[in-house]
């Protein structure tokens, strides 16, 4: 591939010139439990002010069904969010391959550990788990499922793209904990024990499960904020080895 034409490609698959991965707000994400909340404690509040309980039932049945809805929708879009990013970024080290090849480096390697990245990447379905929520009394174990293979499908995909990285920048014979790799502080999704999470979970009738879910919308957007940077900081060192 012409290198300038994988530049392109480059440029079109990072968070700089491309596509943004998506950075959901943690107060968002717990938005719809709050509100869900709300609701029945408005309903529950209806039997101590008994002359206003018909409005009070009606205003906590709305919190309620506008809160249980927005849940599953950004049960959705977690999931989305995850297979958005893994093909973006999957197309950008692609690119990156095919540069390094255009310019004369043996990429063999590089293609074998792309090829590998690939195979072990699973596309999850958005609506058919996050509709799976709904479905009583299987829902929340759906939910807890969703919150195990979200940590561990992003805890897999940013070892292999540190591992990755590490790689490309012994090709160029560079340091990766230098400027533009600095990959100490590209940040990997830890590995959360699940089994532990789900005995907390129960242990705590489920309050626990608010820090499970604070960590599946929180570990993906300090791992896109450090693609940012490092998007960045090579596509800048890129374009400046080809102006010279």
């Amino acid at each position: 591939m012409d290198p300038e034409i994988a530049l392109q490609g480059l440029r079109e698959h990072s968070t700089v010139y491309g596509e943004e991965d998506r950075i959901v707000p943690v107060w968002f994400a717990f938005f719809p439990q709050v509100l869900t909340f709300l609701g029945w404690l408005t309903i529950v509040m209806a039997k101590t002010f008994p002359g206003h309980a018909t409005f009070l039932v009606l205003l906590g049945l709305l919190e309620a069904l506008i809160g249980y809805p927005l849940a599953v929708y950004l049960m959705y879009l977690m999931i989305k969010r995850r297979n958005e990013h893994v093909t973006r970024s999957l197309g950008f080290l692609r690119y990156l391959v095919e540069l390094l090849a255009g310019v004369g480096y043996d990429v063999d390697i590089l293609r074998s550990e792309l090829e590998e990245m690939r195979l072990h990447t699973e596309r999850r379905n958005p609506v058919i788990y996050a509709l799976l929520t709904l479905v009583p009394p299987i829902g929340w174990l759906v939910a807890l499922y969703i919150y195990h293979f979200l940590n561990r499908d992003l805890h897999e995909h940013s070892v292999r793209e540190r591992d990755f990285l590490e790689s490309v920048a012994r090709l160029l014979d560079m340091n990766p904990h230098e400027p533009p790799f600095e990959l100490e502080t590209f940040y990997v999704v830890p590995r959360r024990s699940t089994f532990l999470y789900f005995v907390l979970t129960l242990l705590t009738a489920g309050i626990f499960a608010l820090y499970w879910w604070y960590t599946v919308v929180q570990d993906p957007n300090r791992h896109f904020r450090a693609h940012r940077r490092l998007e960045r900081d090579l596509i800048e060192s890129i374009e400046q080895a080809f102006s010279d």
